[in-house]
């Protein structure tokens, strides 16, 4: 009940002032999901919706909306979706013969966000009065529920340009209701199954804003008190990205020395950082994030981007309390100027060139420290109009199945990949990797990509949602993640 008591609370608190606009900076999302259940006893959708059907379309949404919860971990958004807005904000989805579309023109319209980034986060998104269906039946409220007891999934309360990460999200569903011409009540729910940047389109967002790439390979991990209980060893992959804005001020009046830092509340910076299935990502209200720059006149120059002071939740009850980027010049003369731009730092002609996690435990008598030194293979600038892609993915791919149905997985891998060397499993979050045992290799194949077969795989699943989460390690010492949820019909 509680997507339903949500939705409910949406759309009375959301009911709030919405004249104080800014310049609109509007971005169009694709969505995909996959219905799973399915309520109509008045014959709304005509009997033409099942579970399994598809769920395609679009939303958009305008980012500089004013958030009217003054509260740091908590924004309500009223998007002030005329009929005159260019691009038009709301929902344009289509399921078999039906659309389900977002109307400024009709009574009571109202489309708002609502997003809570605290011990649990939510990202939800509701249009309430909408246009009707063809056969005349009503389409009150279409509310994307985005849900994390973890509190990871989201780094701010704030609107931003990047789609949603849906695997980060426990809850990631659909849902539209409505009544049928004989007023009785509709509703369809659907797990979403994807959620990026419409197709062809480079979000603009903030033209000083810089999203760099980062990947390393753990070299050493120092923890004496074995606070992280063997979970991270050299040769883990770190990979992620950390943002800056290239117009912060610099702080140093020194010619030869940079630091560039970012306050509590000013805006989008610092790092979403992923070590095997963690993922470790600045909290924007709270945290301190700096790029500092030493151009050495014939000493090393060098470059760092580093986050300390901080408190982000990490492996078995530790925080991170220090991470960031270091590189050093021996030569001295890699380093010609101390402006902060939008160039990832060169990594050729260098001594140390380092990603560093540290942290520590709260014990009796006294707390355990732990640090991580990673070699950062590449940082790179990332493309706006850039759609990451698995490059190891699982079939079949999230969706409905029922419970007599028996299948086969497979693990596929992008052409060219060093060998697949280890693989973990968990299933609802218990380790299944035991069951990896009845994976062998597939057959050959004239695309070069490497496969895995799985058999009876569907053997091992329960009734409901079933989300697995696959970690997959090569023989270059890099990992990788990828998950699926598969809901199995039935008792």
């Amino acid at each position: 009940m509680q997507i339903k008591t949500t939705a409910i609370a949406l759309a009375g608190a959301l009911m709030l002032n919405t004249s104080a606009m800014v310049l609109a900076d509007t971005v169009t999302f694709e969505i995909t999901a996959t219905v799973y259940n399915v309520y109509d006893p008045g014959n709304g959708l005509q009997g033409s919706v099942f579970p399994g059907d598809k769920i395609t379309g679009t939303y958009t949404i305008d980012t500089a909306t004013f958030d009217n919860d003054p509260n740091p971990e908590f924004g309500y958004y009223v998007f002030n979706s005329t009929t005159t807005h260019s691009p038009q904000l709301g929902f344009d989805l289509t399921l078999n013969d039906h659309s389900f579309k977002s109307d400024p023109a009709t009574s009571g319209h109202m489309y708002q966000a609502y997003v809570m980034n605290s011990s649990s986060d939510h990202f939800g998104l509701a249009s309430w009065g909408n246009m009707p269906l063809a056969n005349g039946s009503t389409v009150d409220n279409i509310f994307i529920d985005l849900y994390d007891p973890s509190g990871q999934a989201l780094a701010s309360d704030a609107l931003t340009q990047q789609a949603p990460n849906v695997p980060a999200f426990q809850y990631h569903d659909i849902h539209v209701s409505g009544s049928a011409y004989n007023s009785n009540y509709y509703y369809l729910d659907a797990k979403i199954d994807a959620i990026q940047v419409a197709g062809g389109q480079c979000t603009p967002g903030n033209a000083n804003q810089v999203m760099l790439k980062v990947n390393a390979t753990v070299r050493e991990v120092w923890d004496y008190d074995n606070v992280l209980g063997y979970t991270i060893n050299a040769g883990d992959n770190i990979s992620g990205t950390y943002t800056y804005n290239v117009n912060t001020p610099d702080s140093d009046p020194s010619p030869d020395f940079a630091r560039y830092e970012r306050v509590p509340g000013s805006g989008n910076y610092g790092f979403d950082i992923t070590i095997n299935s963690t993922t470790i990502s600045t909290n924007t209200m709270t945290d301190r994030f700096s790029i500092v720059i030493g151009d050495g006149q014939g000493w090393p120059d060098f470059y760092a981007a580093e986050q300390f002071g901080t408190q982000l939740p990490f492996i078995n009850g530790s925080i991170v309390n220090g991470l960031g980027v270091f590189v050093d010049y021996p030569s001295g003369n890699s380093i010609t100027s101390t402006a902060l731009t939008n160039q990832p730092p060169s990594l050729t002609n260098t001594g140390f060139k380092d990603f560093h996690i540290s942290g520590m435990r709260d014990s009796t008598p006294y707390p355990s420290y732990f640090s991580i030194v990673a070699d950062l293979n590449s940082i790179t600038e990332v493309n706006a109009c850039e759609k990451p892609k698995d490059p190891i993915v699982v079939s079949p791919g999230s969706g409905v199945f029922d419970r007599m149905q028996r299948f086969d997985a497979a693990i596929v891998m992008e052409p060219n990949l060093p060998p697949l060397v280890n693989m973990q499993a968990t299933l609802n979050g218990f380790d299944i990797t035991p069951e990896l045992y009845r994976c062998f290799p597939g057959a050959m194949n004239p695309q070069n990509r490497q496969t895995m077969v799985c058999q009876d795989f569907s053997n091992i699943l329960m009734p409901g949602t079933n989300t697995l989460n696959f970690t997959f390690m090569l023989g270059d010492g890099r990992s990788f993640n990828h998950s699926v949820d598969w809901l199995l019909l039935g008792y």
